[in-house]
């Protein structure tokens, strides 16, 4: 495969994943689980196709990564200058990042309630004149980093789920500005939902990924 092709192949399997140009491999690792755990035959005999993409996608980029590794290791090994002759400090990386944990932060009553009469008051609307299998709101949100994870007591539902989510809480903890994220689920119990890319960009501001979890 050439440079050229490679590239596009990679490209075309962040697609498949949900993920940008710039995904680390924790964010691919991440999407991944995501989507087995929504589409598995096991769970979901429905998403068979939905599935098999994914798969693909992630075994393309898992081998890139290889790649890279693989290519990384021999250029320290035998590129033209050695570690030892270069310039104090120069091209030298920690070899381990600080570790960061994950918090689980319970929403305010008064976002919460600000997110159910987003949800109240969008009944009726032009947008939501298809029929809504279920309504969400999250209790809490999980923050790894830039990741977040809402959590949502409530069930997915087969059919269209909507949920209202506070969007600013990178930015300011104190500014709510909720929005309704709709989707469809093949399925109905616990799940995750993956919030697509463009959606995470235009509303989630220094969000890393966006996920909602609902509970069986």
């Amino acid at each position: 495969m050439t440079p050229i092709e490679r590239t596009r192949a990679k490209a075309s399997a962040l697609k498949d994943l949900g993920l940008g140009h710039y995904a680390e491999p924790e964010d691919i690792r991440e999407a991944w689980r995501q989507i087995v755990f929504r589409t598995h035959p096991d769970r979901n005999t429905e998403a068979h196709g939905e599935f098999a993409r994914a798969k693909a996608a992630y075994d393309i980029l898992r081998s890139d990564a290889a790649g890279a590794t693989s290519l990384s290791d021999a250029s320290g090994q035998h590129g033209g200058q050695h570690r030892a002759d270069r310039p104090r400090g120069a091209g030298i990386r920690p070899t381990s990042r600080p570790s960061v944990t994950t918090r689980t932060e319970a929403l305010a009553p008064e976002t919460i309630d600000r997110c159910r009469a987003l949800l109240a008051l969008s009944v009726g609307e032009a947008e939501t004149q298809v029929s809504v299998a279920a309504d969400h709101v999250p209790d809490s949100v999980q923050r790894h980093g830039r990741h977040l994870t809402y959590l949502v007591r409530t069930p997915l539902a087969r059919g269209r789920n909507r949920v209202a989510l506070p969007t600013a809480l990178l930015e300011d903890a104190r500014k709510v500005d909720p929005a309704i994220l709709t989707f469809l689920s093949t399925y109905s119990g616990a799940g995750g939902y993956q919030v697509p890319e463009g959606v995470r960009i235009r509303h989630f501001r220094g969000a890393r990924s966006v996920t909602i979890r609902f509970e069986g």
